[in-house]
């Protein structure tokens, strides 16, 4: 049995989509756990299980679907964490199978996100008894250094650390796209998995901040200004509003990926099956 743990928030846009590709990609029996966050309860007999959504942390939601899954699952059965904007785009048993048998984890990996070293949720797969074995979170702490130098960490972090630690060896899928319309979001690994990215929000990512200049603002005489002057416990509303220079930077940021977001998408909801057209081929005119 392959289990699937999926979390979807506060749209229902990628539903159809995801489930779609599932079916079509997944020869096995399996199930489909999901946490759906802000989605009306028409869609919850879709899923097998669907978790109370009051939760929002995401990495306190993947925790909680694991959970719920080994309460039912053999140790033998296959867990499997995917993003609600992601989707398989090659039989799931025949790609992992053959990985499954010499790793005990395949995962995304997305070190061209400022040099990101975790396992990402958006795909990750395992045995239940694994996942029971190094007794797996997705939690935050465990940190690495950054691509500007910079201790950093992630949802995975804590995951990242259990595997150093116990010397395991996991097996990362890479970003394998011909074509970059972003340098982290609308990703192809190993060409087996897409992951949109951002397909639930409006920001961007790390690495296209940094390439939008963010960072550089905090060291901007407005900002440190600014970052004095407001109480603590208002200066992460301060810092995105239009009064902050960086809240400015990034809404034009995000206006200048939601038509790039849009256009990606209408062609997704028309075929998921595009992407492959969109991002593997030289073919990739979205006119």
């Amino acid at each position: 049995m392959i289990y699937y743990a999926t979390v979807h928030w506060n749209s229902d846009a990628w539903i159809d989509i995801q489930l779609s590709m599932l079916r079509k990609y997944t020869g096995n029996p399996y199930r489909v756990f999901a946490f759906l966050n802000g989605i009306d309860r028409k869609y919850y007999p879709r899923f097998d299980k669907v978790l109370d959504a009051r939760e929002r942390k995401h990495d306190v939601k993947l925790d909680r679907l694991a959970e719920a899954i080994m309460k039912e699952a053999e140790d033998s059965d296959w867990l499997i964490f995917i993003d609600g904007d992601a989707y398989p785009l090659q039989p799931v048993e025949e790609v992992l199978a053959p990985l499954l048998d010499d790793y005990p984890m395949v995962a995304i990996r997305r070190p061209e996100n400022l040099g990101e070293r975790q396992p990402h949720p958006s795909f990750c797969a395992t045995t239940v008894g694994f996942w029971k074995q190094i007794k797996g979170t997705w939690a935050k702490g465990y940190q690495w250094i950054n691509a500007m130098g910079n201790p950093d960490t992630d949802v995975g972090g804590e995951l990242l650390g259990i595997l150093e630690r116990n010397n395991v060896t996991w097996c990362p899928l890479l970003r394998s796209n011909r074509i970059n319309r972003h340098p982290v979001l609308f990703g192809i690994y190993a060409h087996f998995i897409y992951h949109h990215g951002a397909g639930f929000r409006a920001g961007a990512s790390r690495q296209g901040y940094y390439d939008a200049g963010l960072y550089t603002i905090y060291k901007r005489w407005d900002a440190r200004i600014l970052n004095n002057i407001v109480p603590r416990r208002f200066l992460s509303r301060m810092r995105a509003s239009l009064i902050h220079p960086e809240g400015r930077r990034k809404r034009r940021v995000h206006r200048a990926l939601a038509a790039v977001k849009d256009e990606i998408f209408a062609r997704i909801q028309s075929d998921p099956e595009s992407v492959k057209q969109l991002f593997l081929s030289d073919e990739h005119d979205l006119a």
